[in-house]
């Protein structure tokens, strides 16, 4: 994915277990999102309509 500041990866952060939430679907609204030039990492729990800045990693 790319952006007008650089290169960025997405990150889904919610974990299902197959058998158990068959019905499901496979993502939601939560991710994690990294600038792989400058290491800053933004959070979004509404898909992409707000940001919470976590910090450089």
């Amino acid at each position: 994915m790319v952006h007008a500041g650089g290169y960025f990866q997405e990150y889904n952060t919610t974990v299902y277990h197959v058998h158990a939430n068959a019905g499901l679907p496979r993502r939601d609204a939560n991710r994690i999102v990294r600038n792989v030039r400058t290491g800053d990492v933004w959070w979004t729990d509404d898909h992409y309509a707000s940001f919470h800045y976590m910090g450089r990693h």
